[in-house]
C-alpha cells in the first residue's frame, strides 16, 4: 500500500508515533491535513487484538486523527478496489499528491520559543521606539588612535 501511494506522489510516512501509539502510515496533504492508514494483518491484528486496536483508534480520534482501515487479506485479494476506495477517501479529505519526502521527518510538529517582549510600563506606549532611543543614548566606549594601538601591540610583541 505504501508503494502504491508513494508511486502516485503522495507524501506517506510509515510508523508515525502519536502519543504512546504508532500509526502504520500517515498520508499528508496541504494545510496539515492527514489520514492515518491502518493495515490490519491476521498475524498482528487477530480477533484477540481487535478490541485493543479499536480503543487505540478511539483515543487517537479524540486527539484529532482521522483513520482509514483495511485488512491485509482484503488488500491482497482486491488490491485495485481497495486502492480506489483509499484514493477516494484522500480526495474527499482534500489530500492530493504533494510529492514524496526525501527524508522521513523526525518530528511531526516543531515550535520555536521566543521570549515575550515587555509591553507594560512604557510611558509612550511604544516599547520598541523607547528601546531604540535608550540604546542610542548610551555613550560609546572610548576608542584608541592608531598610534596608541600600534604602541600597545608593540609592547605585547616584545
Amino acid at each position: 500500500m505504501y508503494t502504491e501511494l508513494f508511486k502516485r506522489g503522495y507524501r506517506v510516512t510509515p510508523q508515525v508515533k502519536a502519543g504512546s501509539f504508532f500509526i502504520d502510515m500517515v498520508v499528508e496533504g496541504a494545510n496539515d491535513t492527514r489520514l492515518a492508514v491502518e493495515l490490519d494483518g491476521d498475524e498482528f491484528h487477530g480477533p484477540d487484538r481487535w478490541q485493543a486496536d479499536m480503543n487505540r483508534q478511539r483515543v487517537l480520534e479524540r486527539a484529532g486523527w482521522t483513520f482509514w482501515r483495511c485488512f491485509a487479506s482484503t488488500w491482497s485479494l482486491h488490491r485495485e478496489e481497495v486502492l480506489q476506495e483509499l484514493l477516494g477517501r484522500l480526495a474527499a479529505m482534500g489530500i492530493e499528491p504533494l510529492g514524496a519526502l526525501e527524508k522521513v521527518p523526525s518530528l511531526v510538529e516543531s515550535r520555536v520559543w521566543q521570549p515575550a517582549i515587555k509591553t507594560t510600563g512604557s510611558e509612550s506606549g511604544d516599547v520598541l521606539q523607547e528601546a531604540i532611543a535608550e540604546a542610542k543614548s548610551v555613550p560609546p566606549e572610548p576608542t584608541m588612535t592608531l598610534k596608541e594601538l600600534a604602541a600597545r601591540m608593540g609592547n605585547r610583541m616584545a
